[in-house]
């Protein structure tokens, strides 16, 4: 079975790209005003792929975690971290300094919780990796 999956999936993966090669080779000698419509085109079966990329690994995911009921536990407690994380993000955000960058508060308040979560998701990165290293120095 394990194989017949495999198949399947590389000639899937084939056939997007044959798929996506096909637009592309419509820009080659095309000017400015005729790339309008492959270029929407494009973008369009790129939206496409990645709807059903983003539905198959979700759906690979929720098999998964039916077949391992023991990973639905740790999914959770990653999903639950991954909770906290934001929250603690959008609690430190600060969108005063908008001016500064030419934008609104909104604006700036977002950015500022979105590097908030990247700054904390590498620190927790960090210390977990010192953490195994010395972990694994004292063994």
């Amino acid at each position: 079975m394990k194989s017949n999956t495999k198949l399947i999936s590389m000639i899937v993966a084939l056939v997007v790209g044959v798929v996506g090669v096909i637009p592309v080779l419509t820009f080659a000698g095309a000017e400015d005003a005729e790339l309008a419509g492959p270029v929407e085109t494009s973008v369009m079966i790129t939206l496409g792929v990645l709807i059903v990329a983003a539905v198959l690994a979700l759906a690979a995911a929720a098999g998964n975690m039916v077949v391992n009921p023991a990973g639905l536990r740790n999914a959770l407690i990653g999903i639950g971290t991954l909770a906290v994380v934001v929250i603690v993000a959008f609690a430190m955000a600060d969108g005063s300094n908008h001016e500064m960058f030419d934008t609104d508060e909104e604006t700036a308040y977002y950015v500022s919780a979105g590097l908030n979560a990247f700054y904390i998701i590498g620190l927790l990165t960090l210390v977990s990796v010192l953490y195994s290293a010395v972990a694994r120095i004292i063994k």
